[in-house]
């Protein structure tokens, strides 16, 4: 239990700064019970996840965090307690006489809090000495808002950290419709309690126990916690800066490595890859005070890729990739460490302590699925956490190089990606943005280096099949095709991926590529076989598996000729629509009608996908109405199921032909069954 002289209150006084209204007291001063001298240096430890209370308001709904806490600190009357600042009181190794707070809990608000200050105008000497462990970008940031109190278009052209300059753009934006001495006047009643822990607390054992018990860290972060503890000091920093890589599921893993150990962790994930003994040998632990290098001429993380022909719409020089928002990943980083764990002990590399046969993927209990895993005997837990974090950076790598991503490319006009768009795509169910396949190479300009983005195929066909399985299996759960696709990757055609860039571009990738069409083919093929719409009677209605719809625009996307097939893009069409309803508007109430209507309703002829946005717009119109609609709306129909299409047109030529009365009776008595035949031959003849 924590003593009460080991509870500080921490006001959120200001020194003077260039508001001179401010006070004159020094920020963090009102002790209770506390006889040390008072430390002003607080440091984020590497397990601790970035700075997130920055991002877009549309990842935590109607309010950023930041947005919240600047309201309920100008609504607040009397003193405001903020909550509590959880710290263990260290001492630097290379100088004893300097202490530090290791920030336990808490460094969300802690950063929000210096940055909100630093705004304010506040003097630096008033401030915490605020850094973050192993994040020279998050502490070289804020030390130049401290310096500067804003930040300007040259500063931004730096090498900053990304979500601490949003975080800071939010508070300046909320500030500027603020009576701003008002907030002052109520931020000097704001309370914040530091409590310390004893120096001898397992911080990261500590860390988990906490987190487990509802606080706000992710499964994730108590899993990289856990694994981190087995490792010795030296190692730490190498495992941490690989994971954190990986953990940014946004972009390419290569490029959140700090540039200089790009070719070691290269080294780390091919065939032949060095011990880790030696990846953390040559590691670079990066210096915030050394001279910043221009980041255009080190993005060079492939010294072996040859120079390619280079397509202009592809060029980009932006400064850094990590603020280059354009690609986006299918899943989060919880479920990609499942399939990278589900591949680790494929391999042979860990077993169930419970023996478990099967690794749910189940993000809830990510970090329960992990300790289940990990070996009781403390070499054998070292062991886990230097095999894992090597074998995770290799799945990163395929991943990003053989899987698709939504690619949000710059706008045509403005020349930049809307952080809207980017944002918005996190819904399950997102169309914005465009599939892509692509991998970065680097080239070498008239002055500088600069990268690309060229497509990792030039065959579409490996997209288009991978974008027909993530539109037909929504639920992380049911992604299996992921760990498939990636365990092939990662064992069967190993040795083939790592060969040379020069030799592999001549020799081996329209091989890669058949392969890589045939392994996903045998996956979706073996989808359809188990659900048993092949032994069915295709009447199963809105029970039809979607992969099966979506199969079928496969089939019929690359049966069209090319000019046509860049009209069709695979969305979330997670609606089944019967062609001709049960219920239609103007629809024939004949009793002969309405028995052959029954009769074909749920056939698989009468079927196909939508959106769930289009189909809430014709779900209750007939044939002819529907086709009426589609050709209002031309453009968007050249977005629908290449299915839907054909139905479509069966529609029009009856409406051609002179000798049939009613489209929409002549549909459900016999036009149905033709094109149900016609699809069905196509599907079977794919299946076999």
């Amino acid at each position: 239990m924590t003593n009460q002289s080991d509870i500080t209150l921490l006001t959120i006084y200001a020194g003077k700064g260039k508001n001179t209204f401010i006070p004159s007291q020094t920020l963090y001063t009102e002790a209770i019970s506390t006889h040390e001298q008072e430390i002003r240096q607080y440091r984020i430890p590497r397990y601790q996840r970035e700075f997130a209370w920055g991002e877009d308001r549309s990842v935590f709904g109607k309010y950023n965090p930041i947005e919240q806490l600047i309201d309920d600190i100008m609504e607040s009357h009397g003193t405001y307690y903020l909550g509590s600042l959880v710290v263990c009181h260290k001492t630097l190794k290379e100088n004893p006489q300097e202490d530090f707070y290791e920030v336990i809990d808490g460094q969300q608000r802690l950063t929000t809090l210096y940055l909100v200050l630093s705004h304010l105008g506040i003097d630096k000497q008033f401030l915490p000495q605020l850094t973050y462990e192993q994040r020279p970008r998050a502490t070289t940031t804020l030390a130049l808002i401290a310096d500067k109190h804003d930040l300007s278009a040259e500063d931004r052209d730096k090498e900053l950290d990304e979500d601490i300059d949003l975080g800071f753009r939010l508070i300046q934006e909320k500030l500027s419709m603020q009576d701003k001495e008002k907030f002052i006047q109520k931020l000097q009643n704001v309370r914040l309690f530091r409590i310390k822990v004893p120096q001898e607390t397992d911080v990261n054992h500590y860390f988990e126990i906490m987190n487990t018990r509802g606080k706000q860290l992710e499964q994730a972060d108590i899993v990289k916690a856990k694994l981190l503890g087995f490792l010795p000091p030296q190692e730490q920093p190498v495992f941490a800066d690989i994971w954190h890589a990986c953990s940014n599921m946004d972009g390419y893993a290569q490029l959140h490595i700090f540039y200089k150990n790009r070719n070691t962790f290269l080294s780390a994930i091919g065939p032949n890859s060095i011990l880790w003994e030696t990846i953390c040998q040559q590691w670079k632990i990066s210096d915030s005070q050394t001279k910043k290098e221009n980041l255009e001429t080190i993005l060079a993380f492939d010294k072996q890729s040859t120079t390619h022909s280079i397509p202009n719409n592809n060029i980009t020089n932006n400064q850094e990739s990590t603020n280059d928002k354009r690609f986006k990943s299918i899943i989060d980083f919880p479920h990609f460490l499942l399939h990278a764990l589900s591949i680790f002990v494929k391999m042979g590399n860990a077993t169930s302590q419970s023996n478990r046969t099967f690794l749910s993927m189940e993000d809830h209990n990510l970090s329960a699925t992990f300790q289940d895993y990990i070996p009781g005997d403390e070499e054998a837990k070292k062991q886990f956490s230097q095999k894992f974090i090597v074998h995770l950076a290799k799945c990163r790598h395929l991943f990003d190089k053989y899987f698709i991503k939504r690619d949000f490319d710059e706008d045509t006009d403005t020349g930049k990606i809307s952080d809207q768009a980017f944002h918005d795509s996190s819904d399950t169910f997102d169309d914005s943005g465009e599939w892509s396949l692509k991998f970065p190479q680097h080239y070498q300009g008239k002055d500088k280096e600069k990268y690309y983005y060229p497509d990792t195929f030039k065959d579409k066909h490996i997209l288009m099949l991978q974008a027909c399985l993530r539109v037909s299996y929504t639920s992380p759960k049911s992604m299996d095709w992921i760990t498939n696709f990636l365990t092939w990757l990662y064992k069967d055609e190993q040795q083939l991926l790592f060969k040379k860039e020069k030799q592999w571009e001549q020799t081996h990738r329209k091989n890669l590529s058949q392969a890589i069409i045939k392994q996903l083919k045998q996956q979706i093929v073996s989808k359809i076989k188990d659900s048993g719409f092949l032994n069915s009677q295709y009447n199963e209605g809105t029970n039809t598996p979607h992969i099966v719809f979506n199969y079928l625009d496969y089939l019929l996307w690359k049966n069209l000729p090319p000019k046509d097939q860049i009209t069709f893009k695979f969305k979330f069409r997670n609606s089944v629509e019967h062609f001709h309803p049960r219920h239609a508007i103007g629809a024939k109430t004949t009793s002969q009608y309405q028995d052959n209507l029954h009769q074909m309703l749920d056939h698989f002829g009468n079927l196909c996908l939508l959106t769930r946005k289009r189909n809430s717009l014709v779900s209750n119109r007939t044939p002819v109405a529907k086709v009426y609609d589609f050709n209002k709306y031309q453009k968007d129909l050249w977005g629908e199921s290449l299915k839907l299409q054909k139905m479509v047109e069966i529609i029009k030529q009856y409406q051609k032909d002179s000798n049939v009365i009613d489209a929409n009776e002549k549909w459900i008595e016999e036009g149905y069954k033709a094109h149900e035949t016609e699809m069905l031959l196509i599907l079977q003849a794919a299946i076999k």
